[in-house]
């Protein structure tokens, strides 16, 4: 009976299915757009946050002031709602791995090294972009305020450059994962496939 199960699994119809649904996972992933960090890092970030506030303290212009503090609040939501997104992303990949390597266990007396590696390497990735994700989330993205009011406008123009700069390093490393991902669904498809092309 397992034998005629395990047949009926890696029919061509049922494998087509099982790596499209995989592959539409994999691609929603990444349909949006990073979390541990050193201690360290984080007290350094709230020292460099106190530091501004103080300077920030110093702007005579109440109108400028409440501008700068609005700037400074947005950039940090923007911040922490990319790198939540991608940190889901990247959780949503590792299940599909997960998956992958329980498709795999499954097909017995087949070649499935290169699964193996393809996984691997996309699990790497995603660690990679893990680290990434994780530095970049509690990152401080605020305006930094150097108390001179005439230089407001060009260090909020400075601050929103940078944090773009940083979520497009980040994001690239999302994207990598998401490729490599996606690489080991096809990888375990195409065994699959010649597997069940050789049985018939």
């Amino acid at each position: 009976m397992a034998g005629v199960l395990l047949t009926s699994n890696l029919n061509p119809v049922n494998i087509r299915v099982m790596v499209k649904k995989l592959l539409v996972v994999a691609a929603f992933a990444l349909a949006f757009v990073a979390p541990v960090v050193a201690t360290e890092t984080s007290s350094k970030a709230g020292e460099f946050r106190q530091q501004r506030q103080v300077k920030l303290e110093e702007i005579k212009d109440v109108r400028k002031k409440k501008l700068a503090e609005t700037l400074s609040t947005s950039l940090c939501r923007v911040n922490k709602n990319r790198t939540a997104g991608m940190a889901r992303n990247l959780a949503t990949m590792t299940n599909i791995l997960n998956r992958v390597e329980e498709r795999t266990a499954k097909a017995k007396g087949k070649d499935t090294a290169s699964v193996a590696t393809a996984v691997a390497t996309a699990r790497q990735a995603i660690a990679d972009a893990q680290a990434a994700v994780g530095t970049q989330s509690t990152a401080d993205c605020s305006i930094n305020f150097s108390g001179d009011e005439g230089k407001l406008r060009t260090e909020a123009q400075a601050a929103r450059q940078t944090l773009a700069n940083n979520l497009k390093r980040v994001r690239d490393k999302v994207t990598t994962a998401r490729q490599a991902t996606t690489a080991a669904v096809k990888v375990l498809a195409q065994v699959l496939g010649e597997t069940s092309a050789n049985e018939k």
